[in-house]
Parts: C-alpha cells; sequence; structure tokens
C-alpha cells in the first residue's frame, strides 16, 4: 500500500508496479470511483440538508426552535433527501450516474462527516448571540452617559 499514488486525473488509483494492489483495498477498479463518487456525494447532501435544518433559526439553537416549527423547511429538506435516497437505491439511477451502494460502514462514514456541521452551526449562532449581546450593552452604557 505504501506505493499507491493518485494518478493525474485525480480518480485513477494505481501503483509504481502498474498493478492494482490500490484498488483492492477499496473493492474492484470502477467500484473504488463509484464509491467514493457516492460517500462524496451523500456526504455533501447529508451537510447541506443538516446546515438548511439549522437554518430555521438565524440566531436561536435548534433546541430552542425545531425544525419542524417551518413545515416548508422540512419539505425542502425531504424531497432532495427522498430523491438522493431514490437515486441510491434505484440500480439503473446508480449506473447512469456512476454511483455505488453504501453498506452500513459507509453511512456511519458520512454521518461522521456531516454531523458536525451542526455543531459548527450552533457555535456560529452562540458566538452571534454573544456579539449582539456586547454591543446591546455597549449601546446602554453610551446611550446613559
Amino acid at each position: 500500500m505504501k506505493n499507491c499514488r493518485v494518478h493525474p486525473s485525480h480518480w485513477l488509483i494505481s501503483t509504481q508496479a502498474g498493478s492494482d494492489a490500490c484498488a483492492g483495498a477499496f473493492g474492484a477498479k470502477g467500484a473504488v470511483k463509484a464509491t467514493a463518487q457516492t460517500l462524496a456525494l451523500t456526504t455533501l447532501v447529508a451537510m447541506e440538508m443538516l446546515k438548511a435544518l439549522s437554518a430555521v433559526s438565524l440566531d436561536h439553537s435548534l433546541l430552542r426552535v425545531a425544525p419542524w416549527a417551518n413545515p416548508w423547511l422540512l419539505a425542502g429538506v425531504a424531497l432532495p433527501v427522498a430523491l438522493h435516497l431514490f437515486l441510491l437505491h434505484a440500480p439503473w439511477l446508480r449506473g447512469l450516474f456512476g454511483l455505488a451502494p453504501l453498506t452500513k460502514a459507509h453511512w456511519i462514514t458520512v454521518a461522521k462527516f456531516s454531523l458536525p456541521i451542526l455543531l459548527v452551526e450552533e457555535l456560529t449562532k452562540a458566538v452571534g448571540r454573544e456579539v449582539d449581546r456586547r454591543e446591546r450593552e455597549r449601546r446602554r452604557a453610551a446611550s446613559s452617559n
């Protein structure tokens, strides 16, 4: 495996010896690209949908304003998720888009890389609330002088 390198085309994995030693770590030749593409696409879709759910409020935490407070937001997230799942489960569509079926381990990987976006969004909101609070205090102090 130490001889593995990525071909300049960015998707063809090869070795110095020119064999498929690297591809063997991920599956058959074509499955390497398809699995990688599927994992990347699914992770991006999951991240964007989680980010959309957290946008139910620009200032308040998801713990304070739940996503179901906005049914249009839920519909706007459910539709792309349903379409993506259909894409992943319809063999003829997977073939058309060059994707591969995902295993339970793959879905865990998707969750590991996409769920942290919720933490980032919540931290951003908390920092924004603190900045707003300090600004209000500064204005009150300035107007009382």
